[in-house]
């Protein structure tokens, strides 16, 4: 992971639950599929070229992943 990446994920696991939404570029932090991330305080999204994974959760209950595939999409 390069110090970039390696700085901009402490930052984002120090304190998720107090920064607004925010949407950030993929530098190494996720897996290499994964081309954004959009988090908030109770959900995160990611972005790859065919698909949108959403993590949901509420204070206090265990969270949902949904996936959503774009069948026919054009990956380019």
């Amino acid at each position: 992971m390069s110090s970039l990446a390696s700085n901009r994920q402490e930052i984002i696991e120090s304190s998720p639950k107090q920064q607004a939404n925010y949407f950030v570029p993929n530098v190494g932090q996720r897996e290499e599929h994964i081309l954004y991330e959009w988090r908030g305080a109770e959900f995160a999204a990611y972005f790859s070229r065919d698909a949108v994974m959403l993590f949901l959760t509420a204070k206090g209950q265990s969270g949902v992943r949904l996936d959503l595939h774009f069948l026919g999409a054009e990956r380019s």
